[in-house]
């Protein structure tokens, strides 16, 4: 089966993503010096796509695993240290860590619908109602050992992908900006000021998730962001794009988002003021913050914005990545990762890395349409070279 994105939409599928990160080294043994630790292996609340830690080999890794995931979609897989997690069409698949641990299910009741957000034994997943009677999008709590600690129902037919704050989960319902009770599941409130995603557009949203900053929330529209107050959703600022397709970043007080007709915008995280734009066609993925740069795809080539003017400061090339990029793209130590058309996975050189900046260190054949992550001396990520998805973990 063809992934092409046209095909996918023809078929009403929905292609869902994350985000993460990971780091290279010149050595296949070492790792990246860093931080011993980080909440998630993937994106942060603020979807800043850049670790201080991580191992990523300077050779191609070797698959030591593979998993079938069921339906023709998958997310991005997210992890911890003992934990790994991914969503599908029939539920939730949990890859344990330790040593003779199985993988095991946790059925859903209905398909995944983005990409999950794990906070300890505790996974969120947003489900979507396309194979019951209602059609209501949910949210809902789990756990290994003790199923479904809640669910939510949203009033909707779509949701994206949720992001975790103050014990607090927010999400953005086709209708509605939304706060719950992390331990409850309760709705803390509601925001219906929000323009309407309508659901046969909700394929595109494959990346979408608010953001969270320091009181403040910013949450994707179809065509623009909207920042709202995290404590009672009183919204605080707007910004009308044209075409966003991706989840909005916050690093040190400046928002950043792409915008697949306009290129990618920077915004005051407290005001919405406009700091600077690039201009572009093509970008779907989020920006990934590092080395004072904004790294994003244009769209199947990696381009170093500087962080603070907008301006280019290196880029790889038309096709550098043989194929475009639709999910996030993940910066730690001197290494970005990306998944593309062309290749399954790609380890591309920075400006902190012994070598000339957007060339590629290393490359994996597959099909690749959602990000990868890092683990530990794991490398994992979902492909669809057979047609259908399998999650890979690469060591």
């Amino acid at each position: 089966m063809s992934l092409q994105r046209r095909e996918l939409l023809a078929t009403g599928l929905l292609t869902l993503a994350g985000c993460s990160a990971l780091g290279r080294t010149d050595d296949a043994s070492d790792g990246v010096d860093g931080a011993a630790m980080w909440e998630s292996y993937g994106r942060t609340a603020t979807h800043r796509a850049s670790y201080a830690a991580g191992s990523v080999p300077s050779r191609p890794p070797e698959t030591e695993q593979s998993y079938s995931l069921q339906g023709s979609v998958a997310t991005s897989p997210v992890a911890d240290e003992n934990r790994l997690v991914v969503g599908d069409e029939a539920g939730v698949r949990l890859v344990p860590f330790e040593g003779g641990a199985f993988a095991r299910r946790i059925e859903t009741a209905s398909a995944v619908a983005a990409t999950p957000c794990l906070d300890g034994e505790t996974v969120y997943v947003p489900t979507e109602g396309r194979q019951d009677e209602t059609d209501t999008a949910r949210v809902s709590a789990m756990t290994e050992s003790e199923g479904t600690l809640w669910e939510t129902p949203l009033s909707a037919d779509s949701v994206t992908m949720p992001a975790l704050g103050d014990d607090t989960v927010f999400v953005r319902s086709a209708e509605a900006y939304l706060a719950l009770d992390a331990d409850s599941g309760e709705v803390r409130w509601r925001n219906t000021d929000a323009d309407r995603m309508p659901k046969d557009s909700f394929l595109e949203f494959e990346n979408v998730g608010p953001a969270v900053g320091d009181g403040v929330v910013v949450f994707p529209d179809a065509a623009g962001i909207t920042a709202v107050d995290s404590t009672n959703g009183n919204i605080t600022w707007r910004q009308t794009l044209q075409k966003v397709r991706s989840c909005p970043v916050i690093v040190d007080e400046t928002v950043y988002v792409s915008d697949v007709r306009s290129g990618v915008h920077a915004f005051d995280a407290a005001t919405g003021d406009r700091e600077w734009q690039w201009p572009a066609t093509g970008c779907w993925s989020p920006p990934a913050v590092a080395h004072g740069r904004a790294y994003v795809t244009d769209p199947s080539d990696i381009v170093a914005l500087d962080a603070s003017t907008g301006d280019v400061a290196w880029r790889m090339g038309e096709h550098g990545l043989h194929g475009s990029v639709h999910s996030g793209i993940s910066v730690v130590g001197d290494a970005i990762l990306a998944s593309s058309r062309g290749f399954g996975l790609a380890s591309v050189r920075t400006e902190s890395s012994d070598r000339d900046a957007g060339t590629i260190a290393w490359s994996l054949a597959g099909d690749g349409f959602n990000t990868p992550i890092a683990v530990g001396d794991r490398l994992a990520f979902v492909d669809y070279a057979e047609g259908e998805p399998s999650l890979r973990v690469l060591r």
